[in-house]
């Protein structure tokens, strides 16, 4: 029953570290759009930055929590996956001739 549990919690974590990725990647595209259509963006850059990675940063620590590492393993390996998809999905938008240079 304790394997269960284990492959359970490490699921979740997979999931969670999915919906981290989402909320991070789901920023940044906001982040691109306001330096393109508002003013100073050069703040709006730096002070996202700062923020995205400090949420990061504190969702991963409450994730290992008392040192469990396969829990950080798990959600990274979410973050990892989400990424890659929301990367191919972006490159599939992009004109070929755009993507060069």
């Amino acid at each position: 029953m304790n394997d269960f549990n284990d492959i359970a919690i490490l699921i979740m974590m997979f999931v969670l570290g999915s919906f981290i990725a989402a909320l991070y990647l789901s920023s940044l595209w906001l982040t691109v759009w306001r330096i393109h259509r508002g003013r100073h963006p050069a703040l709006w850059l730096i002070s996202s930055l700062i923020v995205r990675m400090g949420l990061l940063l504190i969702a991963f620590y409450f994730i290992v929590g008392d040192g469990h590492w396969e829990r950080l393993l798990a959600a990274l390996a979410g973050f990892v996956v989400l990424r890659t998809i929301a990367i191919r999905r972006v490159r599939q938008k992009i004109p070929a001739n755009a993507q060069k240079g």
